[in-house]
C-alpha cells in the first residue's frame, strides 16, 4: 500500500474542519469506514485500526495546523491502550510543546470507550 494512497484516504475520513482549543493545542474528528484501506489485512473478520495509520492521522493533522509537511523524527512513550473498528468516531488532540514552530507534539486518540492511543512525537 502506498503511503501517498493511505493519506488520501485518511484525509477523506475526516469529520468536519480541524479545531483549535487553544493557541498551542488543536483536535479533529474522523470516522473509519469497514472498506477503509488501512483496516485491509488488519486482522480478516476483526479489523483494528492499525498504529501506523494512528500515527499518520496525526501527522496529517499537524500538517494542516502548522500548514507544512511534518515527517515523523522520532516517537516515545507510545501507548496503544485500546482497538479502533470501522464506524467508530474517534479524535486526535495534538499539542505543541515548546515554542515557536518546534518539532515537538503530544498527541492523544480518543473514542467513545475513553484514551485508545498517546504518543509524544518529533518531526521534521
Amino acid at each position: 500500500m502506498a503511503m501517498n494512497r493511505l493519506k488520501e484516504e485518511i484525509i477523506k475520513c475526516a469529520i468536519g474542519p480541524i479545531v483549535e482549543t487553544e493557541p498551542t493545542k488543536v483536535s479533529r474528528r474522523y470516522i473509519f469506514p469497514a472498506d477503509f484501506i488501512g483496516f485491509s489485512g488488519h486482522f480478516p473478520g476483526h479489523p483494528i485500526l492499525p498504529a501506523f495509520a494512528q500515527v499518520m492521522m496525526t501527522l496529517i493533522v499537524l500538517d494542516e495546523w502548522k500548514g507544512r509537511s511534518h515527517d515523523l523524527l522520532s516517537m516515545e512513550r507510545a501507548k496503544f491502550r485500546m482497538e479502533i473498528h470501522p464506524g467508530q468516531e474517534i479524535s486526535v488532540q495534538c499539542r505543541q510543546l515548546g515554542q515557536g514552530n518546534a518539532g515537538a507534539f503530544e498527541a492523544r486518540i480518543t473514542a467513545a470507550g475513553g484514551l485508545a492511543a498517546s504518543f509524544f512525537v518529533k518531526t521534521i
